[in-house]
């Protein structure tokens, strides 16, 4: 299976962004909640056809992208929390 179709890359974000809260992958940012609405509308079932990438994949990706290194420096980049048993931890 290759990518996500051209221009839902946005689409591919919000629902590994709705996983990575949902299964609480990182510290949600204190004003999380007004995301909540959105992130729902995210749910990988509920956009993998349109994104073309199966739901379980969408999940996977959300779970492995903290095995980045310089992950932490990244989500603080952005404004995201990382926990701390994450930070400058390395992949295997």
């Amino acid at each position: 299976m290759g990518g996500a179709r051209p221009g839902t890359e946005g689409t591919l974000a919000l629902a590994m962004a709705n996983v990575i809260v949902r299964q609480r992958l990182a510290r949600a940012p204190v004003d999380a909640s007004r995301l909540t609405a959105l992130l729902a509308r995210h749910a990988p079932r509920a956009v993998a056809e349109s994104i073309g990438i199966e739901a379980e994949v969408i999940v996977r990706l959300a779970i492995r992208i903290r095995e980045f290194p310089g992950r932490a420096r990244g989500c603080r980049r952005y404004g995201l929390a990382v926990p701390e048993r994450c930070r400058n931890r390395r992949p295997p």
